[in-house]
Protein backbone atom coordinates (compact mmCIF):
# COMPACT_ATOMS: atom_id res chain seq x y z
CA UNK A 1 0.00 0.00 0.00
CA UNK A 2 2.87 2.20 0.67
CA UNK A 3 4.52 1.52 -2.36
CA UNK A 4 1.52 2.77 -4.51
CA UNK A 5 0.73 5.50 -2.43
CA UNK A 6 4.11 6.88 -2.81
CA UNK A 7 4.18 6.14 -6.78
CA UNK A 8 0.81 8.07 -6.86
CA UNK A 9 2.36 11.34 -5.18
CA UNK A 10 5.33 11.19 -6.99
CA UNK A 11 3.66 10.94 -10.40
CA UNK A 12 1.87 13.64 -9.53
CA UNK A 13 4.83 15.78 -8.45
CA UNK A 14 6.78 14.63 -11.38
CA UNK A 15 3.78 15.67 -13.63
CA UNK A 16 3.69 19.46 -11.55
CA UNK A 17 7.23 19.81 -11.85
CA UNK A 18 7.31 19.30 -15.74
CA UNK A 19 4.60 21.38 -16.47
CA UNK A 20 6.07 24.23 -14.99
CA UNK A 21 9.21 23.45 -17.20
CA UNK A 22 11.05 21.80 -14.27
CA UNK A 23 14.32 20.06 -16.84
CA UNK A 24 14.74 23.69 -18.04
CA UNK A 25 16.60 24.44 -15.47
CA UNK A 26 19.02 21.39 -15.95
CA UNK A 27 21.92 22.72 -18.08
CA UNK A 28 21.89 20.09 -21.09
CA UNK A 29 25.30 17.93 -19.79
CA UNK A 30 23.03 17.06 -17.06
CA UNK A 31 20.59 15.37 -19.45
CA UNK A 32 19.10 13.07 -21.98
CA UNK A 33 16.46 12.68 -24.26
CA UNK A 34 14.40 9.53 -23.76
CA UNK A 35 12.86 8.20 -27.05
CA UNK A 36 12.59 4.32 -26.34
CA UNK A 37 8.85 3.86 -25.65
CA UNK A 38 9.17 1.39 -23.18
CA UNK A 39 11.22 3.69 -21.35
CA UNK A 40 8.53 5.84 -21.71
CA UNK A 41 5.37 4.27 -20.97
CA UNK A 42 7.50 2.91 -17.69
CA UNK A 43 8.14 6.55 -16.80
CA UNK A 44 4.24 7.21 -16.89
CA UNK A 45 4.05 8.76 -20.78
CA UNK A 46 2.67 7.99 -23.57
CA UNK A 47 5.25 5.71 -26.10
CA UNK A 48 5.07 8.63 -28.35
CA UNK A 49 5.75 11.48 -25.82
CA UNK A 50 8.60 14.15 -27.12
CA UNK A 51 10.37 16.26 -24.51
CA UNK A 52 11.17 13.92 -22.05
CA UNK A 53 14.26 14.44 -20.64
CA UNK A 54 16.58 12.43 -17.63
CA UNK A 55 18.53 14.08 -15.08
CA UNK A 56 21.90 12.13 -15.63
CA UNK A 57 23.89 14.05 -13.53
CA UNK A 58 22.85 13.37 -10.05
CA UNK A 59 23.23 9.92 -10.21
CA UNK A 60 26.27 8.08 -8.48
CA UNK A 61 27.97 4.53 -9.12
CA UNK A 62 27.33 2.05 -6.51
CA UNK A 63 27.33 -1.58 -6.29
CA UNK A 64 27.83 -1.55 -10.77
CA UNK A 65 23.88 0.61 -10.62
CA UNK A 66 22.91 4.23 -11.31
CA UNK A 67 21.33 5.65 -8.76
CA UNK A 68 19.86 8.57 -9.80
CA UNK A 69 17.74 11.16 -7.99
CA UNK A 70 14.45 10.79 -11.06
CA UNK A 71 11.68 8.86 -9.14
CA UNK A 72 10.92 5.56 -9.79
CA UNK A 73 14.65 4.93 -9.92
CA UNK A 74 16.56 6.16 -7.48
CA UNK A 75 17.51 3.61 -4.68
CA UNK A 76 16.62 3.88 -1.04
CA UNK A 77 18.66 2.65 1.69
CA UNK A 78 17.77 1.44 5.63
CA UNK A 79 20.45 1.31 7.66
CA UNK A 80 20.75 -1.20 10.58
CA UNK A 81 22.35 0.40 13.96
CA UNK A 82 25.03 -1.89 15.85
CA UNK A 83 22.40 -1.90 18.84
CA UNK A 84 19.56 -3.10 17.23
CA UNK A 85 21.11 -6.29 17.20
CA UNK A 86 20.37 -8.73 20.06
CA UNK A 87 22.61 -11.47 20.99
CA UNK A 88 20.59 -15.29 21.22
CA UNK A 89 22.03 -15.33 24.68
CA UNK A 90 22.57 -12.42 26.99
CA UNK A 91 23.46 -13.19 30.74
CA UNK A 92 25.55 -11.38 33.06
CA UNK A 93 28.49 -13.56 32.59
CA UNK A 94 28.29 -13.50 28.62
CA UNK A 95 27.37 -10.25 28.23
CA UNK A 96 27.32 -8.36 24.42
CA UNK A 97 29.45 -5.48 24.46
CA UNK A 98 28.54 -2.18 22.93
CA UNK A 99 32.07 -0.51 23.49
CA UNK A 100 33.00 -0.52 19.92
CA UNK A 101 36.20 -2.79 20.54
CA UNK A 102 39.19 -0.67 19.17
CA UNK A 103 36.95 1.67 16.86
CA UNK A 104 35.32 3.78 19.02
CA UNK A 105 33.38 4.12 22.43
CA UNK A 106 29.25 2.85 22.88
CA UNK A 107 28.26 2.79 19.72
CA UNK A 108 29.48 -0.46 17.55
CA UNK A 109 28.91 -4.76 18.59
CA UNK A 110 31.44 -6.68 20.03
CA UNK A 111 30.90 -10.61 21.34
CA UNK A 112 32.54 -11.18 24.98
CA UNK A 113 30.58 -14.40 25.84
CA UNK A 114 30.25 -18.07 24.00
CA UNK A 115 27.23 -17.24 22.34
CA UNK A 116 28.46 -15.75 18.73
CA UNK A 117 25.31 -14.87 16.62
CA UNK A 118 23.28 -11.47 16.92
CA UNK A 119 19.97 -10.80 15.02
CA UNK A 120 18.41 -7.54 13.76
CA UNK A 121 14.67 -7.56 12.19
CA UNK A 122 14.56 -5.76 9.08
CA UNK A 123 11.78 -3.72 8.11
CA UNK A 124 11.18 -2.65 4.54
CA UNK A 125 8.74 -1.45 2.63
CA UNK A 126 5.85 -4.02 1.47
CA UNK A 127 6.48 -4.72 -2.43
CA UNK A 128 9.69 -2.69 -2.42
CA UNK A 129 13.01 -4.89 -4.19
CA UNK A 130 15.71 -5.79 -2.09
CA UNK A 131 18.57 -5.56 -3.95
CA UNK A 132 21.63 -4.92 -1.66
CA UNK A 133 23.04 -5.53 1.84
CA UNK A 134 26.26 -4.19 2.73
CA UNK A 135 28.23 -4.28 6.21
CA UNK A 136 30.97 -2.05 7.74
CA UNK A 137 32.83 -4.00 9.94
CA UNK A 138 35.92 -3.78 11.85
CA UNK A 139 38.05 -7.15 12.08
CA UNK A 140 41.89 -7.44 13.74
CA UNK A 141 41.62 -11.06 14.51
CA UNK A 142 44.61 -12.89 12.43
CA UNK A 143 42.52 -16.02 12.48
CA UNK A 144 38.83 -15.63 12.88
CA UNK A 145 36.60 -14.39 10.51
CA UNK A 146 33.03 -12.83 11.10
CA UNK A 147 30.33 -13.58 8.80
CA UNK A 148 26.23 -12.19 7.74
CA UNK A 149 23.27 -13.73 7.02
CA UNK A 150 19.76 -12.66 5.35
CA UNK A 151 16.63 -14.76 6.37
CA UNK A 152 12.80 -14.74 5.31
CA UNK A 153 10.90 -16.41 7.85
CA UNK A 154 7.41 -16.98 6.90
CA UNK A 155 4.08 -18.39 7.59
CA UNK A 156 0.92 -18.76 5.51
CA UNK A 157 -1.01 -16.05 4.82
CA UNK A 158 -4.21 -17.21 7.14
CA UNK A 159 -4.53 -20.00 9.41
CA UNK A 160 -1.95 -22.06 11.80
CA UNK A 161 1.28 -23.54 9.51
CA UNK A 162 4.74 -24.30 10.09
CA UNK A 163 7.23 -21.73 9.94
CA UNK A 164 9.66 -21.83 7.05
CA UNK A 165 13.26 -20.60 7.30
CA UNK A 166 15.20 -19.67 3.97
CA UNK A 167 18.54 -17.96 4.05
CA UNK A 168 18.42 -15.52 0.99
CA UNK A 169 21.86 -13.77 1.36
CA UNK A 170 25.35 -14.79 2.79
CA UNK A 171 28.58 -13.51 3.23
CA UNK A 172 30.56 -16.38 5.26
CA UNK A 173 33.15 -14.87 5.48
CA UNK A 174 32.43 -11.51 5.46
CA UNK A 175 36.03 -10.45 6.85
CA UNK A 176 38.88 -11.54 6.00
CA UNK A 177 42.44 -11.07 7.42
CA UNK A 178 42.91 -8.64 10.27
CA UNK A 179 43.13 -5.88 7.86
CA UNK A 180 41.03 -3.76 10.38
CA UNK A 181 37.86 -1.42 8.87
CA UNK A 182 35.79 -4.07 6.23
CA UNK A 183 32.94 -3.72 3.87
CA UNK A 184 31.22 -6.04 1.34
CA UNK A 185 27.81 -6.51 -0.15
CA UNK A 186 25.47 -9.31 -0.85
CA UNK A 187 23.83 -8.81 -4.15
CA UNK A 188 20.29 -10.01 -4.60
CA UNK A 189 20.00 -11.67 -7.66
CA UNK A 190 17.04 -11.61 -8.79
CA UNK A 191 15.93 -9.20 -6.54
CA UNK A 192 13.71 -10.05 -3.53
CA UNK A 193 10.23 -8.74 -3.39
CA UNK A 194 9.56 -8.05 -0.15
CA UNK A 195 6.32 -10.08 1.51
CA UNK A 196 5.51 -8.31 4.58
CA UNK A 197 2.05 -10.33 4.47
CA UNK A 198 3.93 -13.31 5.26
CA UNK A 199 7.03 -13.17 6.19
CA UNK A 200 9.54 -11.01 8.17
CA UNK A 201 13.08 -10.69 7.51
CA UNK A 202 16.16 -10.76 9.66
CA UNK A 203 19.36 -10.54 9.34
CA UNK A 204 22.44 -12.14 11.11
CA UNK A 205 25.71 -11.47 12.17
CA UNK A 206 28.30 -14.13 13.27
CA UNK A 207 31.57 -13.21 15.73
CA UNK A 208 33.90 -16.20 15.15
CA UNK A 209 36.31 -14.08 18.13
CA UNK A 210 35.86 -12.66 21.32
CA UNK A 211 36.73 -9.16 22.67
CA UNK A 212 37.57 -6.20 20.74
CA UNK A 213 39.06 -7.58 17.66
CA UNK A 214 36.21 -8.16 15.92
CA UNK A 215 33.34 -5.41 15.88
CA UNK A 216 30.33 -4.55 13.96
CA UNK A 217 29.76 -1.04 13.24
CA UNK A 218 26.99 -1.14 10.48
CA UNK A 219 24.50 -2.62 7.81
CA UNK A 220 22.56 -1.31 5.48
CA UNK A 221 19.80 -2.29 2.61
CA UNK A 222 19.32 -0.94 -0.72
CA UNK A 223 15.73 -0.85 -1.98
CA UNK A 224 13.88 0.00 -4.70
CA UNK A 225 10.17 0.67 -5.27
CA UNK A 226 8.02 -0.77 -7.58
CA UNK A 227 4.50 -0.68 -9.11
CA UNK A 228 2.26 -3.50 -8.23
CA UNK A 229 1.89 -6.46 -10.84
CA UNK A 230 -1.21 -6.14 -13.26
CA UNK A 231 -3.54 -8.30 -12.21
CA UNK A 232 -5.27 -10.48 -15.19
CA UNK A 233 -8.60 -9.15 -15.51
CA UNK A 234 -9.22 -5.56 -16.12
CA UNK A 235 -11.22 -3.29 -13.52
CA UNK A 236 -12.69 -0.62 -16.49
CA UNK A 237 -13.71 -1.22 -19.53
CA UNK A 238 -11.69 1.31 -21.00
CA UNK A 239 -8.64 0.75 -19.75
CA UNK A 240 -8.60 -2.95 -20.78
CA UNK A 241 -5.19 -5.42 -20.59
CA UNK A 242 -3.07 -4.37 -23.39
CA UNK A 243 -3.90 -0.56 -22.68
CA UNK A 244 -0.15 1.37 -22.18
CA UNK A 245 -1.38 2.25 -18.74
CA UNK A 246 -2.96 -0.36 -17.85
CA UNK A 247 -0.49 -1.21 -15.00
CA UNK A 248 -0.28 2.17 -13.37
CA UNK A 249 -4.31 2.77 -13.48
CA UNK A 250 -4.43 -0.97 -11.73
CA UNK A 251 -2.27 -0.05 -9.01
CA UNK A 252 -3.85 2.88 -8.08
CA UNK A 253 -7.86 1.17 -8.15
CA UNK A 254 -6.09 -1.84 -6.23
CA UNK A 255 -5.12 0.85 -3.68
CA UNK A 256 -8.33 2.58 -3.83
CA UNK A 257 -6.78 5.91 -4.80
CA UNK A 258 -9.68 5.80 -7.81
CA UNK A 259 -12.39 4.39 -8.41
CA UNK A 260 -13.24 5.42 -11.20
CA UNK A 261 -15.55 8.26 -13.70
CA UNK A 262 -18.69 5.31 -13.42
CA UNK A 263 -19.41 1.96 -12.78
CA UNK A 264 -16.57 -0.18 -15.17
CA UNK A 265 -14.84 3.31 -16.83
CA UNK A 266 -12.07 5.03 -15.72
CA UNK A 267 -11.90 7.90 -18.59
CA UNK A 268 -7.93 7.81 -19.27
CA UNK A 269 -8.53 10.81 -22.28
CA UNK A 270 -10.66 13.43 -19.51
CA UNK A 271 -8.52 15.86 -17.69
CA UNK A 272 -8.54 15.93 -14.35
CA UNK A 273 -9.44 18.82 -11.82
CA UNK A 274 -8.64 19.89 -8.63
CA UNK A 275 -11.24 18.88 -7.07
CA UNK A 276 -11.12 15.06 -8.54
CA UNK A 277 -6.68 15.53 -7.54
CA UNK A 278 -7.87 16.10 -3.61
CA UNK A 279 -10.00 13.41 -3.65
CA UNK A 280 -6.99 11.32 -5.09
CA UNK A 281 -4.38 12.64 -2.71
CA UNK A 282 -7.18 12.46 0.35
CA UNK A 283 -7.69 8.50 -0.13
CA UNK A 284 -3.76 7.87 -0.70
CA UNK A 285 -2.88 9.53 2.48
CA UNK A 286 -5.90 8.68 4.36
CA UNK A 287 -7.01 11.94 5.25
Amino acid sequence: MKIKVLFFLGLVCLICLYAFSATAQVSDIQKVLITDPAVLESMGFPPNATNVYRNVNAGTMSNNKIESNDFGTNSNFTALAPKSFIGRQNTAAAPWQYTGGGVGCCTNLSRDGAENFADAPLDLPDGASLDFIRHWMNDVDAVNDMALFVFEVCLPSFGPGPTTLTTIGSLDPATTGATGNQSAVITFIPSITINNRDCTYIVRVRFDATGPTQTLQKVRAEWTRQISPAPLAATFGDVPLGHAFFQFVEALAASGITTGCAVGQYCPDQPVTRAQMAAFIARALGL
